[in-house]
């Protein structure tokens, strides 16, 4: 049975930002890592984003659903749905730094789209289901939403130590925005159980 604290997967957002402190295989010390073509800039982009929905609807939902809390499930359907965005755009990049300029998609890429489309499908019927306050609509909306999720996180080869991104020297930080206050660490819920920490 999933359960952990909110505050647990309110801490995946500043994962993202706090832990990448090693230096990576691919970038050399000293130089904008973003001018490297090797580089897994997609990675840095969008992966936090689609590791902190996994959490949301995997670890989280459950112990909401039984005290029907509705107000902070819709934190973690918002955190679930800023992801459809990135797990699109991940897969554009999904086969190198310039496959998401060419206009032949490879048959992974187009998998993974479909998994999105199956993903944004299932957020569809949770949100029709909290705003019924039906648990047990929104039980089996997050449940399908959860295997399109994992289903997209096996294609796309970022399941496990690979969910989050290589690790940056802190020299090279300034040159990727998830550094600098943006991307996904805009994405903080109000409240004081959203207050991530200091970094």
């Amino acid at each position: 049975r999933r359960a952990a604290t909110v505050q647990g997967l309110l801490s995946v957002g500043a994962v993202g930002a706090s832990a990448f402190l090693l230096e990576g295989p691919a970038v050399a010390q000293g130089t904008n890592p973003a001018n490297n073509y090797y580089f897994p800039m997609a990675k840095y982009r969008y992966l936090p984003r689609i590791d902190r929905a996994y959490h949301a609807l995997y670890d989280s939902t459950d112990a909401m659903l039984e005290a029907k809390d509705w107000d902070t499930l819709q934190q973690m359907f918002d955190y679930a749905d800023d992801a459809t965005t990135a797990m699109r755009l991940f897969a554009n990049a999904v086969e190198g730094s310039r496959s998401s300029k060419s206009k032949k998609k490879s048959d992974r890429q187009k998998e993974l789209y479909a998994l999105t489309a199956d993903y944004e499908n299932g957020l569809k019927k949770m949100s029709k289901g909290m705003k019924a306050k039906s648990t047990k609509d929104t039980s089996t909306a997050i449940a399908e939403t959860l295997v399109a999720m994992t289903k997209y996180q096996k294609v796309a080869d970022i399941e496990g130590d690979k969910a989050l991104p290589p690790d940056v020297p802190k020299d090279q930080q300034k040159y990727i925005a998830v550094f600098k206050g943006g991307g996904y660490r805009k994405k903080q819920p109000p409240g004081p159980e959203a207050t991530a920490p200091a970094q």
